[in-house]
C-alpha cells in the first residue's frame, strides 16, 4: 500500500512536469512507452522511478523560481 502511494505521488508529479516520460526516457536510454508502463505500475524499474522523481523535483523547483521572479517583478513595479 505504501509503495502504491509513493508510485502515485511520483507519477502525479511527473505528469505535472510537462511530458516527463519523454525526458526520463531520453535520460535513461529507454522508450517513453516503457517509462509510461513503469509509472502505470505495469513494469518495475527503480531507475525509472528515481529519474522521474528527480525530474519532477527539478521542474517543481523551476516553477517555484519563476513564480518568485514574477512576484518580485510585480513588486518592483509598485
Amino acid at each position: 500500500m505504501v509503495e502504491e502511494i509513493k508510485v502515485k505521488k511520483i507519477k502525479d508529479a511527473t505528469i505535472r512536469a510537462w511530458g516527463a516520460s519523454a525526458a526520463v526516457a531520453r535520460e535513461l536510454g529507454v522508450t517513453p512507452s516503457y517509462v509510461s508502463m513503469v509509472l502505470n505500475g505495469k513494469r518495475k524499474s527503480l531507475a525509472v522511478m528515481e529519474a522521474a522523481a528527480k525530474l519532477a523535483r527539478e521542474k517543481e523547483a523551476l516553477r517555484k523560481k519563476r513564480e518568485r521572479n514574477i512576484d518580485e517583478a510585480v513588486e518592483a513595479m509598485n
